[in-house]
């Protein structure tokens, strides 16, 4: 089957030829999510849904593949099924942040020279798809990074209110080992998913190149500290 794309963005046009893209160009394992009803609300049926429509039910994170058979038999029962890639194994992680921190994190990044790798958009988010890394890594890669940003006057109290670099923003989230994303195109409240840096541009062929959270950590944590999150839900 050829793959349907949109010659701008270099971005599938229906969920089944991004799914299938995700696993045979990319090698990410996929899965379709639980989708939503008329009304916009998850088909889970949980009326507080942290990812409405976008999140497994059945069959269950686990159950994600790259086998191109299985993708073509979930897509052609459930045409509009969201795609869901677990992040954990061999698919990427990521870091996910408001849209204007975003934005400013990959202007920072981009003049420090720091290569940048996938990035989704969503309404109000970001996220910054980087290599795998196991929780413990990454716990000691949030407290190098935040002792390296401790003012010397930190030592006599927390006085500097919301400008403190000795704490995570809670507008920066993060999935790693156990998460999972939703991809473009899937559809979200409030606008749809798409692609501002797709997977593989300017990196040839191969596998995607990602770089490393702790690359890209400095960065994503200031331009957090300077953005409220706007609440939305996708991507988180």
């Amino acid at each position: 089957m050829r793959e349907i794309l949109d010659g701008r963005s270099g971005e599938t046009r229906t969920p089944r030829d991004a799914a299938l893209r995700c696993a045979r160009q990319w090698g990410w394992p996929v899965l379709p999510g639980v989708g939503t009803r008329p009304d916009g609300r998850c088909e889970c049926g949980r009326s507080e849904c942290a990812a409405p429509g976008a999140h497994p039910l059945d069959p269950e994170a686990l159950a994600a593949t790259t086998d191109a058979r299985m993708i073509r038999w979930w897509w052609t029962r459930r045409p509009e099924a969201p795609v869901v890639m677990p992040t954990a194994g061999r698919a990427p992680c990521a870091i996910g942040l408001p849209a204007a921190a975003g934005r400013r994190a990959l202007a920072d990044l981009g003049r420090l020279g720091v290569r940048v790798g996938p990035v989704i958009a969503g309404p109000g988010r970001y996220l910054l798809l980087v290599a795998p890394y196991e929780l413990p890594e990454l716990g000691e890669l949030l407290c190098s990074v935040m002792e390296a940003a401790l003012p010397a006057s930190a030592e006599a109290g927390p006085t500097a209110g919301n400008t403190r670099t000795d704490r995570v923003p809670a507008s920066v989230r993060f999935h790693g080992a156990g998460g999972y994303i939703a991809l473009p195109p899937t559809p979200v409240r409030g606008g749809g998913l798409r692609w501002v840096r797709p997977p593989g541009a300017g990196d040839g062929a191969g596998p995607v190149w990602l770089p490393r959270a702790a690359d890209l950590l400095g960065a994503v944590l200031a331009a957090g500290r300077t953005e409220p999150d706007p609440g939305s839900r996708l991507p988180r």
